[in-house]
């Protein structure tokens, strides 16, 4: 088996999709692996941070992608990694889509994300990370939160 190359992680920004990111960290540094922190912007009026309402910036668009792009550049920076880039894609699709889209055109071979250990009901709704690891050209690395 080849050593991955390029490395995906897909994050939400949020403390459960550290796991993730870490994970994505260790192997992209066994490996000697590029490694991208990737964001999709996926949010309604209700998901805007408290910050939004505090700048009294009206366009929320172009918020949004400066606060995940600072957060992107500050969690990279904290992985202290030569070979981590990040990547913020303001959804026009869907999440999926948009992590599928990009790891098709940047020779990703594999994709890492956080997913939720669902039981009964909830496991028959379908999964960002489900709908990933079904459709991706790639391999796919699922961490349970």
């Amino acid at each position: 088996m080849e050593p991955y190359e390029h490395i995906l992680v897909a994050t939400d920004l949020s403390d459960d999709s550290d796991a993730a990111v870490m994970r994505a960290l260790d192997l992209a540094q066994r490996y000697g692996s590029r490694l991208t922190l990737l964001h999709v912007v996926d949010y309604t009026v209700d998901e805007l941070p408290i910050d939004w309402l505090e700048t009294g910036e009206d366009n929320s668009d172009e918020f949004l992608r400066n606060w995940a792009e600072q957060a992107l550049t500050e969690l990279a920076a904290e992985l202290d990694r030569e070979r981590t880039q990040t990547a913020v894609i303001m959804n026009v699709k869907s999440p999926v889509r948009e992590i599928l889209e990009y790891s098709n055109n940047h020779g990703v071979d594999l994709v890492v994300l956080a997913a939720h250990g669902r039981q009964g009901l909830s496991a028959w709704v379908k999964s960002a990370s489900t709908s990933v690891f079904q459709k991706s050209r790639c391999d796919v690395m699922a961490i349970r939160i």
